[in-house]
């Protein structure tokens, strides 16, 4: 496979094929990797409890560079190795203005945690495709945002799904014009990823 020592894949389009899953050949074409002495590493947006079920099926890697490059994860120690979260002071600017906004929120840190009512309209915020993972892996509060303002902390990654692109673009202008030390990116149809400023895959 050559002299390269490192491989990382990036997941949805890379790893997973358009049903979300690992193929039988990719399967094959790590573990050979593997046994040529690769170091393999996921390189994705998404957290770490939405990677357990895909780490049961390929154990040969090693790494992950999650939540959008805030997190890096030793998978044989089993253990953070580092974090970039969003502080808790620009997380509760970002939260008021959610909730102005009617955004669905989801946060990821080592969980992955969503507001029960919107997880039951994922189709409503174009997020319909994730909802059986969401069903799996995230943990469901009744308010997100009693919930965290009661439980303040960093936060590695969050997600705001919005009804529409222009909602979408609403709330990015409202975040830039706020000024906060954030680095905001679209993905799907309608969503902001938050991470802290300077965090990248």
């Amino acid at each position: 496979m050559g002299k390269y020592r490192l491989i990382t894949l990036d997941m949805d389009g890379t790893l997973l094929n358009s049903e979300k899953e690992i193929s039988e050949r990719t399967k094959a074409m790590i573990r050979r990797a593997a046994e040529e002495g690769k170091i393999i590493a996921l390189s994705t947006g998404r957290g770490l409890s939405e990677l357990s079920e895909y780490l049961e099926q390929v154990p040969e890697i090693g790494y992950l560079d999650c939540t959008s490059g805030a997190m890096i994860y030793d998978c044989r120690e089993k253990k953070v190795v580092v974090s970039t979260p969003i502080p808790v002071d620009v997380m509760q600017k970002v939260m008021a203005l959610a909730e102005e906004e009617n955004v669905m929120v989801h946060f990821l840190s080592t969980d992955s945690v969503v507001e029960q009512s919107k997880y039951e309209q994922m189709e409503k915020y174009h997020m319909g495709v994730y909802k059986p993972m969401y069903g799996r892996v995230a943990k469901k509060c009744e308010n997100i945002f009693r919930a965290y303002e009661e439980n303040p902390k960093p936060i590695e990654k969050c997600n705001l799904y919005h009804l529409s692109p222009a909602k979408r673009d609403q709330t990015e202008r409202r975040l830039e014009d706020m000024h906060l030390p954030l680095t905001i990116v679209h993905s799907e149809m309608t969503a902001l990823e938050l991470t802290s400023e300077g965090v990248s895959k």
